[in-house]
């Protein structure tokens, strides 16, 4: 877990400047399409830091594959 965390806050530096707010800025979004983005952006990044929050959505992301694993291998 601290690992990951490490790892993601590692890479949320790094690509700052390349983030998605400058990918709207390069599809001429305008100002306020940027601002929602930004809002949801930052309400996502502090929802994310809630070890609960956390702990969930890492859960969550591979549990569809797991369970069309587990159904293909049981032969169903």
């Amino acid at each position: 877990m601290l690992v990951g965390h490490h790892l993601r806050a590692c890479l949320m530096r790094r690509h700052r400047g390349e983030g998605p707010g400058n990918r709207l800025i390069a599809t001429c979004a305008t100002d306020a399409q940027i601002a929602v983005r930004v809002k949801q952006m930052t309400e996502f990044k502090q929802m994310y830091k809630n070890p609960l929050v956390n702990i969930a959505l890492t859960f969550l992301e591979p549990l569809p594959v797991g369970i069309l694993f587990t159904l293909v291998t049981s032969g169903c």
